[in-house]
């Protein structure tokens, strides 16, 4: 029994070694000529449209322009990609030598570090992929010079977090990619100057909780044993899409999209959202999009998809054909009634968007496993306490009306109300029908006079052969007569 404890302790030692010399190897080591991934040995300028391409090398630093053979001079290159290689660190001198780039790609290297100045010359860059790297840390004055970059990807990354001025000099910065790292806190400085963003997202990162910018400024900042927040802020008041997905969020404040009323399609599956207020989503007059999937609510609320519903019926999106309502804990009670009933009022109206807000029950278990919309109106309301329901019906009403009261101006001005949009809908359906029903009976008619014409043709043609038959009888009887009289004079 002793030996085979020994032996099993020895296994587990080596086995943790080289589990550390792997990951050793797989974050440290740099790749050699060796590697699979390794192909060309150099950089490669194509001419044509002044595209540096350095892709699939051994290389662990950036070129100088003199050390790379090309038909035109490789620093007037305007894009360059240097993607599946063995950069480790990103020279800001020998950067700076290429001062005319508009896109650059450090995609799938092996980057840790981003120094102050590292894309001090590049004014005219407009598209940054450092995506899949293990950048850990990035100085403040990174990004100073970069005045003109519109799209930067810091996806799959290891950032744990951001200073607060390091996106200070973007200042027309539209799309920004956290995604897959370890950022455990959004601080709302980070978007201090950045005022144009329109896209953001923050995916699959470890954030548990939301701050507003009000809560921000009347509490401390939180201790370094605290759970980590997201500090709301209204300096991304143009922003459009909020992807949130995949963390460990648990609840948002009523007011946490107040100040981005631009706000198009926000995603926040595949969190711990127990519960989110119903008017929570009220002033966003511009959305057409919300995901809710793979959470833990257990209430939904006609209010959350009121303006996702007016936009669709008004404009002509993609059609939504995904559940965005699935794998959570619904419970079908009479306090659902409400949503229930939005949901069959909206059925006529636009078809794809209300089945992706539909929603699969969990309790109680006599409706386990059906959609809200198979109910009958008494399942629902034959479930649970009814009455508290019917007390809260008015406040309801007045949030609903509130809420539409928030957009009526945005929906004067560039598109008709619901009401109004109902009315052109259904307009427009009956005249489909009516165009319908007169296609129908012109192809009808079509084809009768068709058939008539057809059978005139085939009568007109019977009477012209049967004259023929006729005259070619009377012709051949003439001729028998005749051949008769001059066998009569023969005899």
């Amino acid at each position: 029994m002793k030996h085979s404890v020994f032996a099993l302790a020895i296994v587990i030692i080596f086995t943790i070694i080289i589990l550390i010399e792997v990951s050793a190897i797989k974050d440290g080591e740099k790749c050699t000529a060796s590697d699979p991934r390794i192909i060309y040995e150099g950089c490669a300028l194509d001419y044509r449209d002044m595209t540096l391409w350095c892709d699939l090398t051994n290389l662990t630093q950036l070129p100088r322009p003199e050390e790379i053979k090309a038909q035109a001079p490789p620093s007037k290159s305007a894009s360059l990609f240097m993607n599946d290689s063995c950069v480790d660190l990103i020279n800001p001198d020998v950067l700076g030598l290429y001062n005319r780039l508009k896109m650059i790609s450090f995609s799938k290297n092996r980057i840790s570090h981003l120094v102050n100045g590292t894309f001090a010359e590049q004014t005219t860059l407009k598209v940054l992929d450092l995506s899949n790297n293990i950048i850990s840390k990035i100085n403040k004055n990174a990004f100073q010079g970069a005045i003109a970059l519109k799209i930067l990807d810091l996806s799959h990354n290891n950032l744990s977090s951001l200073p607060t001025e390091a996106l200070a000099a973007l200042r027309n910065l539209q799309e920004l990619n956290l995604a897959s790292n370890k950022l455990r806190t959004i601080d709302g400085g980070w978007f201090g100057h950045v005022t144009s963003l329109k896209v953001v997202s923050v995916a699959y990162n470890k954030i548990s909780s939301w701050m507003t910018s009000q809560q921000t400024s009347r509490e401390n900042v939180p201790a370094q044993n605290q759970s980590p927040r997201i500090q709301y802020t209204q300096h991304i008041s143009k922003l459009e899409k909020l992807s949130l997905r995949g963390n460990a969020l648990k609840q948002l404040p009523l007011r946490a999209f107040a100040e981005s009323q631009h706000l198009t399609s926000i995603d926040l599956g595949g969190n711990r959202i127990r519960k989110l207020h119903q008017s929570i989503f009220k002033d966003l007059c511009f959305l057409h999009e919300v995901v809710l999937n793979d959470n833990r609510l257990s209430m939904a609320y006609r209010d959350w998809f009121i303006n996702v519903i007016r936009n669709n019926a008004a404009y002509s999106y993609p059609p939504v054909t995904s559940s965005v309502m699935s794998y959570n804990r619904w419970i079908c009670d009479c306090r659902m009634y409400d949503y229930w009933k939005f949901l069959h009022e909206s059925r006529d109206k636009i078809v794809y968007e209300t089945m992706a807000i539909d929603l699969v029950c969990s309790f109680p278990l006599k409706h386990s496993g059906r959609n809200l919309t198979s109910l009958r109106e008494e399942d629902i309301r034959s479930t649970g306490d009814c009455i508290l329901h019917e007390e809260n019906e008015e406040d309801k009403s007045s949030t609903s009306m509130s809420s539409t009261h928030n957009c009526s101006r945005y929906w004067s001005k560039h598109t008709p109300l619901l009401e109004h949009s109902t009315t052109s809908n259904d307009a427009s359906h009956r005249d489909t029908q009516s165009l319908y029903v007169i296609m129908n009976f012109t192809f009808v008619v079509v084809i009768l006079c068709l058939l008539v014409m057809v059978t005139l043709v085939r009568c007109m043609m019977r009477s012209e052969m049967a004259s023929t038959k006729e005259q070619y009888a009377c012709k051949h009887s003439q001729l028998n007569n005749h051949i008769d009289e001059i066998k009569f004079k023969e005899i």
